[in-house]
């Protein structure tokens, strides 16, 4: 199946349905990562069959996103997948602000199940759009895509297994900690998961006794410690291949840590090691 997007803007509809379309997209084998890409009208997303193109590290769950204008769109990790998206006009977007502003961050962005009615729903899209210029059908897509829409976000709560439900507080904030210790950048996080700034710092000390910062900084500090330990590379090449912005804040992180400088700890570990050897 090729990639296709359809315009339907200029398409006569025989009612007054107040969502209309202006796009729908079926994109096969998508990878397009953003940077500060500014979005200037509604879209509505599926991302799915992942698990066709990447290794299984990845985060293969099917996932759906509401994107409203105004959203700054900046990729953390880019993974292939085939998405199905309904767009919609600036000016139908500003309708769909009352329909689409009650719903909470987390019911914006989640995974799905990719189930028999999701595949249902893709197939009569595909074969809607076959006919899209006889009389009546762009009026069935326009529902159709509104009623997928919400009915996702309804079915949310009852997709099996937890890892197909809305991604909870203590999960979503899991999953960050894990990325911050990657060396994934915190502003990008807050975005990709749906927070505001105020909304991330109230629900992260929830769960968490230190900041992102500073766990970060002890994630960056244990991968020093194991690299003074295991390599022959120098300290200033350490604090590089860490993320220190400089030798000398790496030097002053590491002996708050561990009370004692990068070259002291590594001359101890390996005077420990010999004193241990057999004779």
């Amino acid at each position: 199946m090729e990639s296709v997007i359809s315009p339907l803007s200029r398409l006569q509809r025989l009612s007054g349905f107040p969502y209309p379309l202006d796009e729908i997209g079926l994109m096969v084998n998508h990878f397009t990562p953003h940077r500060n890409h500014l979005i200037n009208r509604c879209f509505v997303c599926f991302s799915f069959n992942k698990e066709k193109y990447n290794t299984p590290e990845a985060d293969l769950m099917p996932s759906f996103s509401v994107i409203m204008p105004g959203s700054i769109l900046n990729t953390v990790t880019a993974v292939r997948h085939d998405e199905l998206f309904f767009s919609y006009s600036a000016e139908v977007s500003e309708k769909l602000k009352t329909v689409f502003d009650p719903v909470p961050p987390e019911r914006k962005r989640f995974h799905f199940l990719q189930d028999e009615k999701f595949e249902r729903s893709c197939h009569e899209i595909r074969m809607l759009l076959t006919k899209r210029t006889e009389l009546g059908v762009i009026d069935k897509l326009d529902v159709l895509a509104l009623n997928m829409t919400l009915s996702t976000i309804a079915d949310a709560d009852k997709t099996a297994g937890a890892e197909t439900k809305p991604l909870d507080a203590k999960i979503k904030l899991d999953k960050i900690a894990q990325k911050l210790q990657s060396g994934a950048r915190l502003e990008n996080l807050i975005h990709q998961y749906g927070y505001s700034r105020r909304r991330f710092y109230y629900e992260w000390s929830r769960f968490f006794s230190v900041s992102p910062k500073q766990m970060q900084l002890e994630s960056k500090l244990e991968k020093a410690q194991s690299l003074l330990q295991n390599s022959t590379l120098s300290i200033m090449e350490i604090a590089q291949t860490c993320g220190f912005s400089s030798h000398r804040y790496f030097h002053e992180c590491f002996q708050r840590h561990c009370l004692c400088t990068p070259g002291d700890y590594r001359r101890r570990f390996h005077a420990s090691d010999t004193a241990q050897e057999p004779g």
